[in-house]
């Protein structure tokens, strides 16, 4: 939805708006979206691990894009249950007039954040570019952009991980966390404990259950 949002960049979602809602009357179209901030915790948590480029070790050889390293944007996302195939059309225009700070736009976040919601769990949502949703999505998923995207939301998404606070319910994160990563899900994790440069992940679920993520080995940069 920005200009300066490249193919393969990530999206951390400081806030989903849930687009969809509206009424329509004789001559125009009246907005009655909602919206949810992303937790607090885990979004400083991802802020503070996914700044500079460090953060692209744990992305697998060869899948960057020729341009460099994918760049983090922390801004707001919106999400509907319309596909947006079009540079022109009456929805983008809309997004673009009505929630003109969203960078990207997405069909999963809002019923992730109204789910969370209502069962009080923590979440953020973390997205890999694959297309512009401008009708050249075939093209971009011929040159591997839905992979590329995947592996770059990943390894932002477990850096994240990596960073939360040991202590559960110790003035650190003591909800569950829950991010998406081009529609993969990591979700339940309430400590994590250790993380090193090989993408593994050892997680502690309600203080008893060891979650052990094994990742890629991390590329030399």
């Amino acid at each position: 939805m920005k200009p300066d949002v490249r193919l393969g960049d990530v999206v951390v979602a400081s806030r989903i708006y849930a687009y969809d809602g509206a009424k329509h009357v004789s001559d125009e179209v009246l907005a009655r979206p909602a919206a949810w901030a992303a937790s607090h915790d885990l979004l400083q948590a991802a802020k503070h691990a996914l700044r500079g480029t460090e953060w692209t070790g744990r992305v697998r050889a060869g899948a960057f894009e020729s341009d460099g390293p994918p760049t983090v944007h922390f801004k707001p996302v919106a999400a509907g249950e319309t596909l947006l195939s079009s540079m022109d059309s009456e929805l983008r225009e809309r997004l673009t007039r009505v929630f003109n700070d969203a960078v990207a736009v997405e069909m999963e976040g809002a019923g992730l954040a109204e789910a969370a919601a209502i069962g009080g769990v923590k979440t953020l949502t973390i997205r890999g570019i694959s297309d512009y949703a401008d009708g050249a999505k075939a093209s971009a998923d011929a040159r591997g952009m839905q992979g590329v995207a995947a592996a770059h939301a990943a390894a932002a998404a477990m850096t994240a991980l990596a960073a939360l606070p040991l202590g559960v319910g110790e003035g650190g994160v003591d909800g569950q966390g829950s991010s998406t990563s081009d529609g993969a899900a990591v979700q339940g994790l309430t400590q994590v404990n250790t993380a090193d440069r090989k993408g593994v992940v050892n997680a502690v679920q309600n203080g008893s259950l060891t979650i052990n993520h094994h990742g890629p080995q991390a590329t030399e940069r």
